[in-house]
C-alpha cells in the first residue's frame, strides 16, 4: 500500500463499484501519524435500499447454486487473498494501528476461513440458516476477521449479504471485497458510513438477519430491536473474561502468555485476559515480573515488524481507556505503571502506555467494563472460590482461564461455572470464533503447553520491506 492519499472509495451495488451520490463523507486517518489516508462516502437510505434490493434480487438464484459450487467459489477467493496478503495487511495496519505481523496473521486467518467454508459450528450458523438478505456490521477492532466469520457461513447457507465496514477503518474491507469479484453480482454488496447508515440497514424491511460484532451493551440493545422486528440476530459481543494464576504455575511461561493474550491488537481483542486474579502467595512476584516484561516491549510504528504494540484506533478509543483507568483509580485501584498517553519515537498517534492496575475492587470500571486498550487489571485472591465470586460479581465474562498443575482446582472451576468456556494453562485467543483451528483445552488433565518467552508473532516471519 502506498503512502499517498487514497481517493474517495466507491461502494459496491449489484456487482458494480459506483461513486456515492451523497454529499457527506468521512475522513479516514492513520492512527499512528494522524495523516489523512482515505475518504469514504456516507451512504443514505436510498443507497442502502439499492444495496439491499440488489442482494434480494440475487438471493433466490444464489440459494439454488449447489453447495459444491459455492464452496469452489469461496476457496478461489481464498487463493486471491493469499496473493494479496501483504497488501491487505499493510492496509489494515495503516488504518487501524494493529501491528503488521498481527495484521498479516489476521489476513491468513481470513484466507483460511474462505478456504474451509464448512468449518463453522451449527450453533454459530443458526442465525443465517433461513436468511435471504444478511446485513453484516463489523467492528473496528477486527474488521476483516469478523467479516469472514459472518460472510462465509452466510454465503454457504444461501444468503446474499450487504457489508458495512467500520467508518474508522473501512479501507482493508473494501480491498477484501474487491477480491470477491467472481461471485454472481448482487450476492455481496458493500456500503459505507457511520451509525445512520447502519440504522438504515437494520431497519430495512427486506433484511432477514443482522450480524453484528461489537460491545455487549450495544449488541444487546440491537438484538432487542432486531428481534422485535421479527428478524434474526447473530451477534459476537464483547466480554471481560478472567484468568486465575495459581502459586503452582510456572511463572516464566505464564507471564509472557498473559501479556501476549492481553496485548493482542494493542489490547483491543474481544477474547483476552482482561481480569487477572493472582493467588496471594505469588501476587508480588507476578506484579514485578509483569512490570519488567512490559518494559522490554516495543511500542511504536506498527508497520515495523520490530514493533510489538501499536496505537489505539481513534481519539474516541483512547479517551475511553483514559476515563476507565482514571475512574478506576479514583474508586480504589492502585496504579503500578502507565496510565496515560505517550509518544514512542515521537509519533503523535493514539498511543496509551501499558498499564497495570493492582488491588482493583470488583466495583471499578476496569473490572466491570470491557477495556479495549493495554490495561492489566489485577486482583489478589486467596482461592479459586474468591476468584469465582469476583467474576460473578463483575459479570459479562463468558470464559475463565486458570494456570495451575492442580487437577482439583480445575474441577472446582468447571463445576462452579458450567456455562463458561474453561481454558486450562493456555492463553485466550480468538481462534474459537472462526471454527478453523480452535484450541482444545482439557478440563481434567491440565498440561502446561505454553508459548516460550517473547511475543510468538516474532517467530513467524513475513515479507516486510519496512523492517529494520
Amino acid at each position: 500500500m502506498s503512502d499517498t492519499q487514497i481517493e474517495q472509495s466507491n461502494i459496491l451495488i449489484s456487482g458494480k463499484w459506483v461513486a456515492s451520490a451523497g454529499a457527506e463523507s468521512t475522513d479516514v486517518k492513520d492512527p499512528t501519524r494522524l495523516q489523512l489516508i482515505g475518504r469514504i462516502a456516507t451512504c443514505d437510505a436510498i443507497e442502502v435500499g439499492q444495496a439491499i434490493d440488489a442482494a434480494l434480487a440475487s438471493a433466490s438464484d444464489w440459494a439454488r447454486v449447489p453447495v459444491a459450487e459455492k464452496r469452489r467459489l469461496l476457496v478461489a477467493i481464498s487463493g486471491r487473498i493469499r496473493v494479496q496478503a501483504q497488501s491487505l495487511a499493510e492496509c489494515l495496519t495503516r488504518e487501524s494501528g494493529k501491528a503488521l505481523i498481527e495484521s498479516y496473521e489476521s489476513v491468513l486467518a481470513v484466507a483460511e476461513r474462505f478456504e474451509q467454508p464448512d468449518a463453522v459450528s451449527p450453533h454459530r450458523a443458526r442465525g443465517v440458516l433461513s436468511s435471504t438478505v444478511t446485513v453484516v456490521l463489523t467492528p473496528h477492532t477486527a474488521p476483516l476477521l469478523m467479516m469472514a466469520h459472518f460472510v462465509v457461513p452466510a454465503l454457504m447457507r444461501g444468503s446474499s449479504v450487504v457489508v458495512k465496514p467500520p467508518d474508522q477503518c473501512p479501507l482493508s474491507t473494501i480491498q477484501l471485497v474487491q477480491l470477491m469479484e467472481d461471485l454472481p453480482r448482487g450476492v455481496v454488496n458493500l456500503v459505507t458510513g457511520g451509525m445512520n447508515t447502519g440504522r438504515c440497514l437494520i431497519a430495512h424491511p427486506h433484511v432477514t438477519t443482522v450480524a453484528f460484532a461489537g460491545s455487549d451493551g450495544v449488541g444487546k440493545a440491537l438484538e432487542a430491536t432486531v428481534t422485535a422486528a421479527g428478524k434474526s440476530f447473530w451477534g459476537e459481543l464483547g466480554s471481560i473474561d478472567g484468568v486465575m494464576v495459581c502459586a503452582d504455575s510456572p511463572l516464566d511461561q505464564v507471564i509472557p502468555t498473559l501479556i501476549w493474550s492481553r496485548l493482542q491488537n494493542a489490547g483491543r481483542s474481544c477474547v483476552a485476559a482482561k481480569r487477572i486474579y493472582v493467588e496471594r502467595a505469588v501476587a508480588d512476584e507476578v506484579m514485578q515480573r509483569t512490570h519488567l516484561y512490559l518494559a522490554d516491549l516495543e511500542f511504536g510504528d506498527p508497520l515495523l515488524t520490530s514493533t510489538d504494540v501499536g496505537p489505539l484506533g481513534s481519539l474516541a478509543a483512547i479517551r475511553r481507556v483514559e476515563d476507565q483507568v482514571a475512574y478506576s483509580m479514583k474508586a480504589g485501584a492502585r496504579l503500578v505503571v502507565g496510565g496515560m498517553r505517550f509518544r514512542p519515537a515521537g509519533l503523535p498517534g493514539f498511543f496509551f502506555q501499558p498499564t497495570i492496575l493492582a488491588d482493583a475492587p470488583d466495583s471499578v470500571k476496569v473490572m466491570r467494563e470491557e477495556v479495549l486498550g493495554p490495561v492489566f487489571a489485577m486482583q489478589t485472591v486467596d482461592s479459586v472460590d474468591s476468584a469465582m465470586a469476583s467474576l460473578s460479581a463483575a459479570g459479562l465474562g463468558r470464559r475463565i482461564g486458570v494456570f495451575t498443575q492442580d487437577t482439583e482446582r480445575v474441577r472446582r472451576l468447571s463445576m462452579g461455572a458450567p456455562d463458561w468456556a474453561l481454558w486450562v494453562n493456555q492463553p485466550f485467543t480468538e481462534a474459537e470464533l472462526f471454527g478453523v483451528t480452535p484450541r482444545r483445552v482439557s478440563t481434567t488433565v491440565p498440561e502446561c503447553g505454553l508459548p516460550s518467552a517473547g511475543f510468538p508473532y516474532k517467530k513467524r516471519p513475513m515479507p516486510d520491506r519496512r523492517a529494520t
